[in-house]
């Protein structure tokens, strides 16, 4: 059943009338089809929002006229502000915990140990973000190749830190009698390899947002959306 959203025609054209728009938190749209003429139209930010959540969400588009167009969403760009910095949360929910456990005096109390290891539960799933960050802005035939590479470097990775792991163990206690201090350093070994990961997403990012300010796509600080009141559409 097709979710049905109120919208306008769009009256403005080029770049600054779409940024007029989406900075009214509307969205600018085109419904297009065969044997038809494109529609150039203005929905609603929020609402088409929770009602394009799903893949091939069906949307009837209900003008002031009382015409109506019942639509599939085709493309929807979205904004990587918010995905990059849910994978910057991960990975800080993470770091910190493991870096206080590696720096404690002693051993750890129960509390930090089990930060860690929910930091670390966390993670798995939420490495999810990571496919739709990576596709960002890619064209069509190259998402299954974005989608292999995530793959494949996750466990790649995964395996590396294992056997690393492993191998420090090895290398400071080759009787197998481990004590805390070598397996101290054994999860330090985690701690570059999450910095490195995050320097290289953040240096990700700020080419692809490069690469949206000269397509005229400016994505706002954190303090530009608190001050617009855009949080309260996040």
């Amino acid at each position: 059943m097709a979710e049905k959203l109120n919208v306008q025609p769009r009256e403005e054209f080029g770049k600054g009338a779409a940024r007029r728009i989406r900075a009214e938190h509307k969205i600018p749209a085109v419904v297009y089809g065969h044997g038809m003429d494109p529609v150039h139209l203005v929905l609603p930010g929020h609402e088409t929002a929770l009602a394009a959540r799903n893949s091939n969400a069906l949307l009837e588009l209900a003008l002031p006229d009382g015409t109506a167009h019942t639509v599939l969403v085709k493309d929807l760009q979205r904004h990587p502000l918010r995905r990059s910095n849910v994978l910057l949360l991960v990975v800080a929910a993470t770091f910190v915990p493991l870096l206080a456990v590696v720096l404690w005096p002693g051993p750890a109390p129960l509390w930090l140990l089990t930060a860690m290891v929910a930091g670390m539960g966390v993670g798995g799933p939420a490495s999810s973000v990571g496919f739709d960050f990576t596709r960002s802005h890619l064209a069509s035939h190259r998402l299954g190749t974005a989608t292999g590479i995530v793959i494949m470097g996750g466990f790649t990775l995964g395996l590396a830190c294992t056997f690393g792991i492993g191998l420090v163990l090895d290398v400071l206690r080759p009787a197998g009698d481990y004590d805390l201090a070598s397996f101290r350093w054994a999860l330090a070994l985690m701690l570059p390899v999450q910095v490195i990961a995050t320097a290289l997403l953040l240096e990700s990012r700020a080419r692809l947002r490069r690469r949206m300010a000269e397509a005229g796509q400016t994505v706002p600080s954190w303090s530009e959306i608190w001050r617009s009141g855009r949080w309260r559409h996040l």
